[in-house]
């Protein structure tokens, strides 16, 4: 009998082969692997993608990368304008106020004017005649009491307070006290009015200033709650000026 040429394969060597193979595998794949981390190799299409190595972005040009220059916007040189400055010439602070064909002519007339316009509210106008009336030569030390008065009227309270400590220092009388303690009311600085109604009181007690300083001092005692000293206040109040008819009221009579 003629023997087959052909051998069987044996099951050990077809396992053999086979882990070869794999082996042979592996190790291609984790050549191309290793290569590819490199940077040698790529599976994709396209610029090639490295691992382990920063990528940047071509530079990009800015949005506006060549804008037209612009035009800065300024003001006619004849007309700056600045923020907040007004687009027209300030006028003077203080008015001229009232001229000679109004009848003041005196420094006393202007000076009683000054005290007129304050009532009425006319600020601005009454600074103008008490600057007029120290002018004509009104005694400095009554139009600084004025000027005084005007700038507590309008809120003025720090030139207010210049004017009237200088005044108390210099020139102290029932009407300059009388007009720090109303300083001092408007402040709300209630115990301090008292003190400089109280001075004004010892130096005056009988005028139609003192009469004004009863007044003011009843509604600061009505302020803190100290209603019988203020109705005592109003009643001299009353007593000195007896057509005071707003102390009648403020009385309750």
């Amino acid at each position: 009998m003629r023997k087959d040429n052909k051998t069987s394969e044996n099951p050990n060597n077809v396992m053999v082969g086979e882990a070869a193979r794999f082996l042979l595998l592996g190790g291609w794949l984790g050549l191309s692997l290793l290569l590819a981390a490199c940077g040698e190799l790529s599976f994709t299409s396209g610029p090639v993608q490295t691992i382990g190595r920063p990528v940047t972005a071509a530079p990009t040009a800015p949005a506006n990368s060549n804008p037209a220059p612009t035009v800065p916007v300024s003001a006619s040189p004849t007309s700056p304008v600045t923020m907040g400055s007004p687009t027209a010439p300030v006028s003077p602070a203080v008015s001229p106020g009232p001229q000679s064909d109004d009848g003041l002519k005196t420094s006393e007339d202007y000076y009683q004017a000054a005290y007129r316009l304050l009532a009425e509210g006319d600020f601005k106008t009454a600074l103008a005649c008490l600057d007029r009336a120290e002018q004509l030569g009104y005694p400095a030390g009554k139009v600084s009491l004025g000027q005084a008065t005007v700038f507590t009227a309008i809120g003025r309270y720090d030139d207010a307070a210049s004017l009237l400590d200088r005044l108390v220092k210099e020139e102290p009388s029932p009407e300059t006290y009388n007009a720090l303690g109303t300083l001092l009311r408007e402040e709300q600085k209630y115990r301090e009015a008292l003190a400089a109604f109280d001075q004004s009181l010892k130096l005056d007690k009988t005028s139609a200033t003192a009469a004004a300083t009863y007044t003011k001092r009843a509604i600061i005692w009505q302020l803190l709650g100290q209603d019988d000293q203020a109705l005592a206040d109003l009643k001299q109040a009353i007593a000195l000026q007896p057509d005071d008819y707003a102390a009648y009221f403020d009385a309750g009579m």
